[in-house]
């Protein structure tokens, strides 16, 4: 009988509800508050810090379908995906949880019950393992998890014991910890108990339930926890397979949906399941990689990842991109078709997907587009390749450096080296950016050593390096290190830094309270001094109202004094909760131990919370008005704001212009800015709240809401109350970060008005400008006098542009309108000059004409008022037509910047070539004499 998955997900949750659990929803694929991760890859991440000790649970017993995905460090199934049925890059997790409620026996008791009992596998289809003990942990066998299989009916010969690599789980290399037991399952039915962790496809691994018992220390030794906890994890797709009789995931309803578009679409041979040498063409297996790819991009990208900052999702992308249009024949569109049936088989459960599929299918067809772009560029690279069977296998982002380690390979051949130096696979991976897969898939097609932990030592004794690389920075490191250890041994709590938001707001005014401090060290150069009186010196307060540079926020400047003395506050820095004051010495002595007043620049402080309201709406802003975004950095400062974001489409002055709109009617409006504590655990359960995927977050932090509902994000920074004293708001900058990212620079308040001023004085002198510009004069001087000042006053306004504050939008306006001043006069002292010199000629030619002449030798003059324009002279293309007019032999001589010309015309049937060439040289001489005499 077919059970769906549907049906198998929500059997599973309902048992555990039965059985006193608590459902809690699945966590985002992007971890947040844990930037060891780039995906969520277990069932147990959003309870890390509760096994850490870190935090407190909610419930005792927990159960949840968790989306997963694997895709790169110690869990990684990438490279399986395709070839067998059982691994996938995105799966969902089926587990329950304990915390120091049920322990081995209800848990190995449930687990049998709802596999035999409520999902009616055959128990004699089931094998167990458990840890079989290891000398080198110095633990023993796990006899009490094996006696409990016993106890539930398991034969003996289902019970298998296996060493830590298979049967003891660890988080890392410290911290909880302990033995495992899995549940196998036999589709042969023959009772094939040797095949047990041998990956194969006739018996697979269904169920891990891990016992956490123990604590590594950093020693490497274990101890007791004084709680025990369960950890359970079921991969969702091989219970449905095994439920519905299929040997394979991929045949189940989670897959067959989107495998059957792949067909539809691309109109190719159907899918026949096929593996292994069985798969000779590689279509099928070609079809398993493109349906999970498909699945997992959907859910990573609905979750909130961007391939711009996320590397494994876009090698995802594009490793599917590239099967897909070189196995199915067809354009790379083929990944947004499959977002329907992905949506069809999760969207009940994961709602997120459809309301994102717009979101989703914007990326991925700016991904396609990108490449389309890089296969292009790439094919040069593969001239490289030609004829190494490896070359189909490696990404396209890598072929540019592949190339170059094929020929470095060469190099190591005819010198006899039998492996590639890590120092060289370190700089072909760092400056040409080959991956180390691609590293590995090359040496080994061509044969040759290499040892990736050899690489990755080089890799991190460069970045160490980096580090410490100048006197300068290895003194600060040891600087800091020493005054670290020097307030620790002392014993001085860490800074109060819980002044930072005191501050108020009367009418317009803020006001910000000058607090009293006790100081609790003084430094001068990392020595302790007990009194000071001059120079640079820094001060450890026993609390602090200055704020500290975090969140973007710039730190605070401002004074410290007291009867005996005044310092002048010029940095601020925290040391591990010791925050620094960096100052400098004004007048009279401070001494350690005195009480001291701390007061901030609060003009300063102003700017600075207004530029960080401002991101926030900046953000609101990016979001209403782009389909895809997401913010990159940011940078707050007294002078102007900074905000890098992600952006998928045409962002151009007509988006900036609504963008600010928004900005300056949300400032309109006069909105109230609040900041709100909470738990972090409870603020990232808020649906509205926006956060950094994978930012870390302290255990209370602040919420800052703009507005009833319009704006929620998590930040430690400080804000203006009310919208309203931002004033103005101005967009002075945009440029590109790379391929999808911009940096925006804004200013508010001040600056935004003084950018708004400067709009209207430039754009008053613009006016006078095109005025000038479209004067009519009576002669040839004023009008040559008019085009000088005209291009004095264009290369003063352009020199303004360049050094004044402006919106961009006016910016780029501007200098459109000068750039149009500037090619309607550019050319306007050559066309003078060209009329005059055409006048020459015919006055010339009539004089001729009167006096019966058959022919005319002119010399052509240019008039001192034209000596004031660069590249205005005598154009021959312009004088040989004027004198093609004339029916009449000509002989002209000019001068230019390259030197002295004559030229001739001579009308049809006129037999006077000698003549003319005489008169022509004559006129050259008497012209060259001429000119070098008034010269």
């Amino acid at each position: 009988m077919r059970m769906s998955s549907k049906h198998i997900r929500q059997k599973f949750l309902n048992y555990f509800i039965k059985n006193g659990h608590k459902v809690v929803p699945s966590s985002s694929v992007i971890p947040n508050d844990d930037s060891s991760l780039l995906f969520t890859n277990a069932g147990m991440n959003q309870f890390k810090n509760i096994f850490l000790g870190f935090s407190q649970e909610k419930y005792a017993q927990v159960v949840n379908s968790q989306k997963c995905i694997r895709v790169g460090g110690k869990h990684n199934d990438l490279s399986d995906v395709g070839k067998d049925g059982t691994h996938h890059t995105f799966f969902e997790m089926l587990g329950n949880w304990s915390f120091s409620s049920y322990f081995k026996t209800k848990a190995c008791s449930m687990a049998w019950e709802l596999l035999t009992q409520d999902y009616g596998i055959p128990a004699k289809s089931l094998f167990v393992t458990y840890f079989g003990g290891d000398a080198k942990l110095g633990i023993p066998p796990d006899l009490e998890c094996r006696d409990i299989w016993l106890s539930l009916g398991l034969p003996e010969s289902h019970i298998l014991p296996f060493d830590a690599k298979d049967n003891f789980w660890e988080m890392g290399l410290s911290g909880p910890c302990g033995p495992c037991t899995e549940i196998h399952f036999d589709r042969t039915g023959l009772k094939s108990s040797h095949l047990v962790n041998k990956d194969s496809q006739d018996v697979v691994e269904i169920w891990n339930l891990v016992f956490m018992e123990f604590n590594r220390k950093p020693n490497g030794e274990l101890e007791k926890l004084k709680g025990h906890y369960v950890d359970t994890g079921m991969g969702l797709e091989r219970l449905c397979a095994i439920l519905n009789g299929k040997r394979s995931n991929y045949d189940t309803d989670l897959f067959m949906p989107i495998i059957n578009e792949i067909q539809e679409v691309s109109k190719i041979q159907e899918y026949q399941g096929r593996f292994g040498l069985e798969d000779n063409n590689g279509l099928d297996t070609a079809y398993r990689i493109i349906a999970d790819h498909a699945r997992m991009i959907a859910i990573a990208s609905a979750d909130g990842a961007f391939p711009d900052e996320n590397y494994r999702l876009r090698h995802v992308i594009r490793r599917a991109l590239k099967i897909g249009s070189k196995a199915f024949k067809k354009d790379v569109t083929l990944l947004q078709h499959l977002m329907h049936p992905v949506i069809d088989t999760l969207g009940d459960v994961y709602p997120n997907l459809s309301s994102s599929l717009n979101r989703t299918q914007t990326i991925l067809q700016y991904e396609e587009e990108l490449f389309k772009k890089l296969e292009k560029e790439s094919k040069k690279y593969l001239q490289a390749l030609v004829g190494k069977p490896y070359a189909d296998r490696l990404a396209l982002e890598d072929l540019k450096g592949a190339a170059k380690l094929v020929e470095e390979i060469e190099k190591l051949r005819i010198k006899g080296v039998k492996s590639v130096p890590p120092t060289l696979v370190y700089q072909l991976n760092s400056d040409r950016g080959i991956s180390v897969t691609a590293i590995k898939t090359i040496c080994s097609g061509e044969e040759i050593g290499f040892n990736e932990d050899d690489f990755h030592v080089v890799s991190e004794k460069v970045k160490e390096n980096s580090k410490t690389a100048t006197v300068s920075g290895r003194l600060e490191r040891d600087s800091k290190f020493k005054v670290f250890n020097y307030l620790n041994k002392r014993g001085l709590k860490h800074t109060d830094m819980s002044s930072q938001h005191s501050y108020s707001k009367y009418d317009s005014d803020y006001e910000f309270p000058k607090i009293s401090a006790k100081v609790e060290t003084i430094l001068v150069d990392g020595e302790s001094k007990s009194r000071i009186i001059s120079g640079l010196f820094t001060i450890v307060l026993d609390k602090t109202n200055f704020y500290v540079e975090s969140g973007g926020q710039i730190f605070d400047t401002g004074c410290i004094y007291c009867e005996t003395g005044k310092a002048r506050v010029i940095s601020v820095s925290d040391l591990n909760g010791y925050i620094l004051h960096h100052c400098e010495m004004v007048e009279g002595f401070l001494e350690e131990g005195i009480s001291v007043v701390a007061s901030i620049d609060e003009s300063r402080r102003i700017k600075i919370m207004s530029n960080h309201t401002a991101t926030h709406l900046l953000n609101y802003a990016l979001e209403k008005c782009l389909n895809v975004t997401y913010q990159k950095s940011s940078f707050v400062g007294d002078e102007d704001l900074q905000f890098g974001f992600g952006v998928y489409s045409n962002f151009d002055l007509k988006t900036v212009e609504t963008v600010e709109a928004i900005v300056n009617d949300l400032i309109d409006k006069r909105l109230d800015v609040k900041r709100e504590v909470a738990l972090k655990s409870e603020a990232l359960e808020m649906a509205d709240v926006r956060t950094l995927p994978g930012a870390e977050y302290p255990d209370q932090v602040s919420i800052i809401k703009i507005g009833e509902n319009l704006s929620k994000e998590l930040c430690c920074g400080t804000h203006v109350l009310n919208t309203e004293d931002l004033i103005k708001f101005v967009i002075t900058d945009l440029r590109s970060l790379g391929s999808g990212a911009k940096l925006a620079r804004a200013v508010t308040r001040d600056q935004g008005l003084e950018a708004e001023a400067n709009a209207i004085y430039i754009d008053k002198n613009l006016k006078i400008l095109k005025s000038k510009v479209s004067n009519n004069f009576e002669t040839i001087e004023e009008m040559l006098s008019n085009l000088l000042v005209v291009q004095d006053d264009i290369a003063v306004l352009k020199n303004e542009l360049l050094n004044t504050k402006l919106s961009l939008v006016k910016r780029r306006h501007f200098e459109s309108e000068i750039d149009k001043c500037f090619r309607k006069v550019k050319g306007q002292p050559q066309t003078i000059l060209n009329s005059v010199l055409k006048a020459q000629i015919e006055e010339k030619a009539v004089a001729a004409r009167r006096n019966g002449l058959a022919f005319l030798v002119v010399s052509l003059e240019v008039p001192e008022a034209f000596r004031h324009f660069k590249r205005v002279e005598v154009r021959p293309d312009i004088v040989t037509k004027e004198m093609a007019k004339k029916d009449m032999a000509f002989a002209i001589c000019y001068a230019t910047s390259e030197g002295v010309f004559a030229r001739t015309f001579i009308p049809k049937e006129t037999d006077m070539y000698f003549s003319l060439v005489f008169l022509t040289a004559l006129t050259c001489v008497s012209f060259c004499f001429r000119t070098s005499s008034t010269s």
